[in-house]
């Protein structure tokens, strides 16, 4: 029952997390790099379908959600960004076109579900990029509420005593979640000056 609670709020929060970030791009205070939404959007759908093969719902339920919100942030970024590749946006989908290759081609799970996450992670770093370059371009709330729900379906996961396979993709989004937390905290001036001011 806690188990159920704790997927089920940490899913819901995940899906919501993107509600201020869709706020910020509207605004035009947000321009996320749409390739890496994109990728995020393919892969996490990937991941929720070999999860569900291998009756993982701790993963199933936090890559569905995530690639559903991955997919509204694509459709909303499009008229407020430019599509214009950078040079590491370039080696980002010519690793992820690859890695799906790869991907397709596993009959293991748990290397599948690896291959997925790899790529997952090339595709960050456009997004950790522009976070450290250009902070304010980046919504820190959506990054926050994320990890929180990551972290509530980590501990379900725990607590439904699911299996490595089942563990691997809710502990790399809370990881790299928390990474993209501490870039955003670190490069805004305003975030330095308000820490400096409580010292």
């Amino acid at each position: 029952m806690v188990a159920t609670a704790l997927l089920t709020t940490g899913a819901s929060l995940v899906t919501l997390s993107i509600v201020p970030y869709i706020k910020d791009i509207v605004r035009g205070k947000t321009k996320p790099r749409v390739i890496s939404w994109a990728i995020w959007t393919l892969l996490l759908a990937l991941t929720a379908v070999v999860s569900w093969q291998e009756g993982q719902m701790a993963s199933v339920v936090l890559s569905a959600a995530s690639s559903v919100a991955c997919f509204i942030v694509v459709l909303l970024a499009i008229p407020h960004t430019t599509i214009e590749l950078n040079r590491l946006e370039r080696f980002t989908l010519i690793g992820a076109l690859v890695g799906v290759g790869l991907w397709l081609m596993f009959d293991d799970p748990m290397l599948v579900l690896m291959t997925t996450i790899t790529i997952d992670a090339i595709a960050y770093l456009p997004t950790f990029a522009n976070g450290w370059n250009k902070p304010h371009h980046e919504s820190l709330g959506m990054f926050v509420i994320s990890a929180i729900g990551s972290g509530l379906v980590l501990i379900a996961a725990f607590l439904a005593h699911a299996s490595s396979q089942g563990l691997v993709y809710p502990v790399y989004s809370v990881v790299f979640g928390s990474i993209m937390i501490g870039i955003l905290l670190t490069r805004r001036p305003s975030v330095i000056r308000t820490c400096e001011s409580i010292d």
